[in-house]
């Protein structure tokens, strides 16, 4: 990754958690159960996708 690439990584990061913190607490907008859902959908459909071996579990 060029250091340019991280630079806007890291700067939208931390506007983004700027602007969460303007209007609030940062810990309103962190849903845990839908999070596990979104996790655990994805784990799910990589699982149904590809083979144990491409993925490396086994």
């Amino acid at each position: 990754m060029k250091r340019t690439n991280l630079l806007g990584l890291l700067l939208c990061a931390v506007v983004f958690v700027a602007g969460f913190l303007l209007k609030g607490h940062l810990g309103l907008y962190v849903n845990l159960a839908s999070l596990m859902i979104v996790v655990g959908g994805s784990a799910t459909a990589a699982l149904l996708c590809f083979r144990l071996e491409r993925l490396g579990i086994v």
